[in-house]
């Protein structure tokens, strides 16, 4: 007699269920028996040449999935959620001090790459940076950003900077200065800029009809995919500087007229530069060059230097410095606010006095339209006379105030090193520019920026300022 097919149909199943769990042990015994080594991963050989970033990808038999970095190895870890080299977060041990570079800032590359906590120094972007349009670099910025703070509201300005003006330094130590340990890769920006410059211009003479700069398109437009982040501005070259934590309260173009004085400019440069920054300020310094052995026109250069500025950028207002005067104090603000303003209160070479009391020389600043109103300054005066006088008069003609820093806010430190004043035809030349501010009055609105003409300046973008060479002639 046959068992019940309900006991049958049991032992079957149990038969199963026994040959089943004798595959699953034989399998275990086969994998453990080849050993417990993982199988390979994926790792990254990075190779830092001229700074360029190089993948490589190797078959590791003993490497982990998450890569983790030994003490002295300083290549940056890059994974994401969809790299097949690593987790999101890669694990680095706690004195790998590397970047970890996640998803989304590989696909628009790293404005700043990260350093040391410690480190303070500023920190320039890679050659990644160098197609970083502004969108993006502004990406790795938190957002939205705050109006950069008003200069009471500053910490750590000083009244009266310690400044040591006896040496300039050379070029290469200035951009070492500013750009540590990347100078170079600035440079190298900078050489591209310069290459693709022409190609955004125009070529030709200066006319007063096209004396109108300020177009709806600007040479700055085509310099912005090369910005870099420098500390906590942002560099583009020819040395603008904008804030990159906060939204600048005002853009103030510097413009100093210049000729055959390194060592103050190498000076300029070094206390000019962190003094704005310190203000908060978007900010350029225009180098205008006179590019022959004519008497100095500063009247003239200041004019070019106004009109080829805003050729870059709508600038909010102009601050036309001397080369050879330094401020003090860093609450003596290049803001564009009460504007027109005379900047100098005094200096040591005068013992802190200003010469007489109309004098608007050294150190002045308008409103961009203000400077266009008095009509620029007089392009006639040739020598060291008078240019600053008819400046003052424009001014007062117009019905613009112009107000004065009052005290040591208003000091400055002048750099006498190689200051070499023409002297050949000083007198002749003093005589022929007090006749014309004689006449000063009757001609204001027909000399200055609306009759100037000069051939089409060469510019150069240096690290840490623009270059404006031009070859003026004396106008009558």
């Amino acid at each position: 007699m046959f068992p019940p097919r309900r006991v049958l149909r049991s032992i079957r199943w149990l038969l199963a269920s026994v040959v089943l769990v004798v595959l699953i042990l034989l399998s275990g015994l086969l994998f453990f028996g080849n050993g417990s080594r993982p199988a390979p991963v994926s790792v990254i050989n990075r190779k830092h040449d001229d700074h360029s970033l190089i993948i490589q990808v190797t078959e590791s038999p003993n490497g982990p999935a998450n890569p983790v970095s030994n003490k002295s190895d300083l290549r940056p870890i890059i994974g994401s959620k969809s790299s097949i080299f690593g987790p999101a977060n890669p694990v680095s041990s706690e004195s790998d001090l590397r970047p970890v570079v996640g998803s989304t800032e590989l696909s628009i590359g790293p404005a700043i790459p990260v350093s040391n906590r410690n480190d303070r120094r500023p920190v320039i972007g890679s050659k990644m940076s160098l197609h970083v349009h502004e969108a993006a670099l502004e990406h790795t910025i938190k957002k939205p950003l705050s109006e950069c703070p008003k200069l009471e509201n500053i910490p750590g300005l000083v009244e009266d900077r310690p400044m040591n003006l006896m040496s300039g330094l050379p070029m290469d130590e200035l951009e070492r200065f500013f750009f540590p340990g990347h100078p170079e890769l600035i440079r190298e920006i900078v050489s591209i800029s310069n290459h693709d410059l022409p190609g955004l211009r125009g070529a030709g003479v200066h006319t007063p009809e096209g004396s109108s700069s300020a177009g709806s398109v600007h040479l700055i437009d085509g310099l912005s995919p090369r910005a870099v982040q420098n500390g906590d501005y942002r560099y583009l070259p020819g040395g603008h500087w904008r804030p990159a934590d906060c939204i600048p309260r005002w853009k103030v173009a510097i413009v100093v007229p210049y000729r055959n004085r390194t060592i103050q400019l190498s000076l300029f440069l070094r206390y000019m530069i962190p003094f704005l920054q310190k203000q908060r300020l978007e900010f350029a310094i225009y180098i205008v060059n006179q590019a022959n052995n004519n008497a100095f026109n500063r009247g003239m250069l200041l004019n070019v230097g106004y009109l080829e500025a805003l050729k870059f950028t709508q600038w909010d207002c102009f601050i036309f410095h001397d080369v050879d005067h330094l401020p003090q104090s860093e609450f003596n603000y290049y803001g564009c606010v009460d504007l027109p303003r005379h900047f100098i209160s005094g200096a040591d070479n005068r013992n802190y006095r200003v010469p007489y009391s109309t004098s608007f020389g050294g150190v002045n600043g308008f409103t961009t339209a203000q400077f266009r109103q008095i009509n620029g300054l007089g392009n006639v005066y040739q020598g060291w006379c008078c240019e600053d006088d008819d400046l003052e008069l424009r001014t007062r003609m117009a019905g613009l105030k112009k107000p004065r820093r009052l005290g040591k806010v208003g000091y400055y430190k002048a750099i006498s090193l190689n200051h070499d004043k023409i002297k050949t035809r000083l007198g002749e030349l003093e005589k022929a520019n007090r006749q014309f501010l004689r006449k000063a009055q009757s001609r204001f609105k027909t000399d200055g920026l609306n009759n100037l003409m000069y051939k089409l300046p060469q510019l150069e973008l240096h690290t840490l300022y623009t270059n404006i060479s031009v070859d003026i002639q004396p106008m009558k």
